[in-house]
Order: C-alpha cells, then structure tokens, then sequence
C-alpha cells in the first residue's frame, strides 16, 4: 500500500488517529479471566461512550467511524453490541509482551474496497492480555496428572476452538496416560469424549456456528488421502488424528479440534450425557448395528460394565433377544433393567454352553478387556454368528480354526466410527432413551477420576466437568 493510499484510508474512516490509539486505557471488563478488555473512548459527536477492544491474538475490536455502517460487532468476545452511532469491523493483529511497544495491523474496509494502515500502540503493563486455563496434562509416559494452567488456544484454519464442559474418561486414555502408543508428544492433555460449545471459529470454517453444540469422539480428523480416505472409509484413516493422542484432547477449559472432528449435539441431550455417548455410545451402537444381527435374533453382551450397560440397552431397542453375560449373580437385576432378556453368569456355568441351548448367538458382543472371557464364549455362536470384539485386551484370544470353520463363525474388530456415526448414536440416543449411568468428577480432579475408572468400579461412565 502506498503513503498517498494509507493516508487516503484514514480520510475515509474520519478521526481514526494514531493519539487516540496511544490514549486507550486498560479496563477489566465483565468476561474477565477469559478476555483482557480495552476500551477506548468514542469521538463520534463528541459524546463520551466507551466502546470495547480486545487486545488478545489475533487483536480484533469495533471503533465507531463517520459514515454508513452497520450494527457494531466485538468480534473477539462475538457479542453484538446495540449502537445508534455509526461503525465499522477493524480487525487487528497485535504482538503481545506486556508494557512492550505494540505493531498493529489494522484492516479499514468498507463496501467498496479494503486497505491497511498500521498504527502505534503501548499494551498495559498489567497482566490482562489472556487470562490463562486449567488444564489436566501427562507431562510424560507414565507420569501423575498435573493440573496446569495454559494460555487459551487459538484455532487455525479448518479449526474451531470449544469451550469444554464435558469429558469422559475412557479405559483408552490409558494409552495416552502410560504412552501405549509411538509417536505420542507430551506433555499431552488425555480426552476424547469431548461435549461443549463452539467458542470461536478458525478462517475458513462457514459451515458450523459460534456457540453452537457440538462433541468431538474417537475420530478426530483424517488425511483424505491414504486409499482407505479415497474410498470414503474414513473410520480406517492410515493416519486417523485422534484427540488426546494426536492432538490435545478434552480434559481442559478450552481445546482446539479440526471442523472433520465435530458432532452436533442434539438440544435434549446435556453436556454430562452426551460425553460418554461419543465413544462408548458410538462404539456399541455402531458394531451393533454392522453386525448383521437383525431384530428377533439372539445377541449376547459380554461385560456388564461401561461398555456393556450401554450395549445392552441399544440391543434391547434395535429388537434383539438379549442375554446379558457377567460374572456373578448380583448383576442380574441391573442388566434386566438395562433391557436384558436373560442374565448368565458365567462363574455359575458356562455361558456358551448355555447360550447353545437358545441355538446360539448371532451375535457376541465382546466389551469386557478379557481375552480368556472372550475366546471361552466362541463356541456359544451359532451358525455364521459373529463375535465382536470392542473391549481392548493386549492378550491374545485363543481360537481353533475348526471353531471357525465349522458353522462358518466370525470374530471381527469394531472401533468407533466418523462425526456423522456419532451424530447417529447421539439422536437414536435422545429417541430411545439410551443414557449412560455417569459418576462426575471436577476437572481439578482429573487423577481421582481417572483412578475410579481403572479401578472398574465405577457405575459406569466417569465424566470431568467443567
């Protein structure tokens, strides 16, 4: 932009000055602890109202001007402020360090055409830039939780930062906690049974909205590009972005997902409900739904637990017969609560002994991490039954191929599924009354919450909140 461009700008948007950016004045305004406010006096009419600027990063803010505009907008808080003056979006990028001399780029546009001025500034010497977040991070493989505090993160193009008000804790967050898998860069912050608000949108993103509701499952992004992403078979991403693994997951305030990632959360469903649905949910209700079962057929469900209460209770409204498999007789009552048909327990007999006695399952749904539970209940499948194995155990499971062979029997892996499976799971949820029994725990209690759900106690979900 040439001199002779800069200065015809400023005419244009009348007293916009580089004194008056000199004679802004720190306030701490009512979102203090979130957002360091700046207001700056208005000139327009020599009246005195004080209009909100946010010195944050990127810098974005309103300033009334002389000629046609419309509505005021502070876009960093994104509130609507009511104005009878005139105005015009200035949006900004300001450096940071406290008391520091201040470049700021400021963007002047109108209807007809955008140019750039940059103008001098001094940030307060008070700290009130971004009021930092708690977060609950694995400094490393194998370590305790640490409860930090960590500067709001900004989302970047295809992004959307959430304001947290939910996490579950999941039996996988162990991989993340005691570094079960490669390539995992700490600290990390655990979480991918992520529900809250969308708090701010990265460039690019149109099609989600600010403050909308929305969660963040297993998946949380794919490449495109591997030849499983070529075919649409985004669930067997080669390189599947995972929160909590891949990225920094939900066990904080505030956390930054890429827009491939997010669910819609349907109004009926809260924060505390919808959490555990984003994994546990999905992940019971998807295999479920590809096993080839069909209503009227026997389906067994192993584990009584928190994945197992939920299996249940999708079984038992997608119409199966179900028997419900656990170990000891105090769990009969719960899981015929659950929607059962029958209860087993199988340290009185033998479930698969006992499920051949109803023909044999179609379907085993495997959700206890017991390989050895896992490979004895084989031969209770009937013919072309399948068993779904959605509990993750590290031991083998111990099968002989005529096992296999003869009935032409299964075994099959299920993990998860895509946003759009979740948005599936999420509204047969809310039309079905499935909900998951949840225990709650504050976000300053991360490693108490933690503890509960590896200690299997736990009835059955545990979820942080915000």
């Amino acid at each position: 932009m040439t001199e002779a461009d800069k200065k015809s700008a400023l005419d244009r948007v009348g007293r916009i000055s580089r004194s008056r950016l000199e004679k802004s004045h720190a306030h701490v305004g009512p979102n203090a602890g979130s957002v360091a406010e700046v207001y700056y006096p208005s000139w327009t009419n020599d009246e005195h109202r004080n209009y909100p600027l946010s010195f944050c990063t990127p810098l974005r803010f309103t300033l009334p001007v002389d000629g046609k505009a419309r509505g005021c907008v502070a876009t960093a808080a994104r509130r609507r402020w009511q104005s009878q003056e005139p105005c015009r979006l200035v949006y900004g990028v300001a450096s940071l360090p406290l008391g520091a001399p201040v470049e700021l780029e400021v963007i002047l546009s109108n209807e007809v055409r955008e140019s750039t001025e940059f103008l001098g500034g001094i940030m307060p010497a008070t700290k009130l830039a971004t009021a930092p977040m708690k977060v609950a991070q694995i400094p490393s493989p194998g370590a305790d939780f640490q409860i930090v505090e960590r500067e709001i993160p900004k989302p970047g193009v295809g992004q959307v930062r959430i304001k947290v008000q939910a996490c579950g804790i999941c039996h996988s967050d162990v991989l993340t906690k005691e570094g079960g898998l490669p390539g995992i860069q700490y600290p990390r912050v655990p979480g991918h049974e992520v529900a809250g608000t969308i708090d701010e949108l990265g460039a690019g993103v149109s099609e989600w909205k600010q403050g909308q509701r929305i969660g963040v499952g297993w998946h949380g992004g794919q490449d495109g590009t591997c030849p499983s992403c070529r075919r649409g078979d985004f669930r067997n991403c080669r390189n599947v972005k995972i929160p909590g693994i891949t990225y920094d997951g939900g066990y904080q305030e505030y956390m930054v997902a890429p827009v491939e990632a997010l669910a819609a959360i349907p109004d009926t469903l809260s924060a505390v409900e919808a959490a555990p649905l984003l994994c546990a949910g999905i992940t019971t209700y998807n295999s479920l739904r590809h096993s080839g079962a069909l209503p009227g057929d026997l389906v067994a469900v192993q584990g009584i637990g928190g994945l197992g209460h939920l299996g249940i209770q999708f079984a038992n409204k997608f119409g199966y017969k179900v028997a419900a498999i656990g170990r000891g007789s105090e769990n009969a009552a719960l899981a015929k609560k659950l929607g059962a048909s029958l209860y087993i327990d199988s340290k009185a007999t033998s479930a698969a002994q006992e499920l051949q006695k109803m023909g044999g399952a179609q379907v085993i749904l495997a959700t206890a991490p017991n390989s050895k539970a896992m490979s004895e209940l084989i031969d209770g499948l009937g013919p072309n039954g399948k068993l779904m194995v959605i509990g993750a155990a590290f031991d083998p499971i111990e099968v002989t191929p005529p096992q296999l062979i003869f009935g032409s029997k299964t075994i099959q892996g299920w993990a998860a599924g895509t946003p759009a499976d979740s948005e599936d799971t999420l509204r047969f949820a809310e039309l079905s009354g499935v909900r998951s029994m949840i225990e709650t725990y504050p976000l300053e209690k991360a490693a108490e919450g933690y503890a509960r759900m590896m200690s299997g106690n736990a009835q059955f979900r545990v979820v942080l909140t915000m």
